[in-house]
């Protein structure tokens, strides 16, 4: 994968045009984002500073070793959800809102009538595409049909397309990758909305998981047109990820995590005390709630080029 070019640069360029009304809020934030606030250590953690999102990207990779530790190869797979589309940029926020409770709900119900689903699990982030709507036509063949019916009615000519996909890890508990897209395509029709591969047999599990967490969270802000591609205008950028760190408070909801259910056993006896199990209670794991992802003061500066992996 190309190595993602730096955000920051372009932000510091468009912002101070931007109509968005959180925009100089965050150039303000990221301006002193290294600089001697709190003693040196002051850190914006926001998803538009490079330095800040390697920090993130390097959290979420260890978290996920530690989740997925007792998972092999043919325990997991890539899972990737094109959710929608909009020509207006609050509208991400609502498509997310919708997907987080939308997948959630999809599980429960699988896990009702399907046992095996109650030790399925999902780790997922939030990646948005872009593109201006003159443009629709020269988009490859698979983003086409992703978009399928919903390009018509997004389609405007003073904004771009906004494109709300979320990729991840799925832990498949003894199922196989198309049994699971077949059952999330019930809810997200349509042609190449989801995908579910096996990992890379030939790399490691650790290796597997850090280029998952890096495709996901890459933010190239680039549309690819056929064999082409382009990088988004500075406003573009500008208006995505103020309207990102204003959304979502740093890095907090740019991630869906849907952890295993374990049983519990629990009953009462005829006298009313705790005794015989007379059925079984389904009790969410840690990770079903997602995280805050704030990290305790003071924060370490680092400067590290964000699309490395981080231990």
């Amino acid at each position: 994968m190309r190595p993602p070019a730096r955000v920051r640069p372009s932000l510091e360029r468009g912002l101070p045009y931007s109509t968005h009304p959180g925009a100089t809020r965050l150039l303000h934030r990221m301006q002193r984002c290294g600089t001697g606030d709190w003693n040196g250590h002051f850190t914006c953690r926001t998803p538009g500073c490079d330095e800040c999102r390697g920090r993130y990207i390097g959290k979420q990779r260890r978290a996920a070793l530690a989740r997925f530790a007792d998972a092999s190869n043919d325990d997991l797979a890539m899972v990737t959800i094109v959710v929608g589309a909009t020509g207006w940029i609050d509208e991400v926020a609502d498509l997310v809102t919708a997907f987080r409770k939308d997948l959630r709900n999809v599980v429960d119900g699988l896990r009702r009538s399907h046992r095996r689903w109650r030790s399925v699990e999902f780790l997922m982030w939030l990646e948005t595409d872009a593109f201006a709507s003159e443009d629709y036509v020269l988009l490859g063949s698979d983003k086409q049909a992703q978009l399928g019916p919903m390009a018509p009615l997004i389609l405007n000519p003073r904004a771009p397309v906004w494109i709300v996909t979320f990729h991840g890890i799925v832990r498949l508990n003894g199922l196989e990758p198309q049994q699971i897209r077949q059952e999330l395509e019930r809810k997200w029709g349509g042609a190449k909305r989801v995908d579910v591969a096996p990992f890379a047999p030939e790399k490691t599990e650790r290796a597997n998981l850090g280029d998952i967490i890096n495709y996901a969270l890459k933010h190239q802000c680039r549309t690819h047109l056929g064999a082409a591609e382009e990088r988004w205008p500075d406003e573009w950028i500008a208006e995505y990820f103020a309207f990102l760190h204003e959304w979502s408070r740093g890095f907090q909801k740019l991630k869906v995590s849907v952890g295993r259910q374990r049983m519990c056993g629990v009953g009462i006896e005829a006298d009313g005390g705790l005794g015989v199990v007379v059925h079984d209670q389904l009790v969410d794991s840690e990770h079903d709630v997602d995280e805050l992802d704030v990290d305790p003061l003071p924060f370490s500066c680092s400067f590290s080029v964000f699309d490395n992996y981080y231990y």
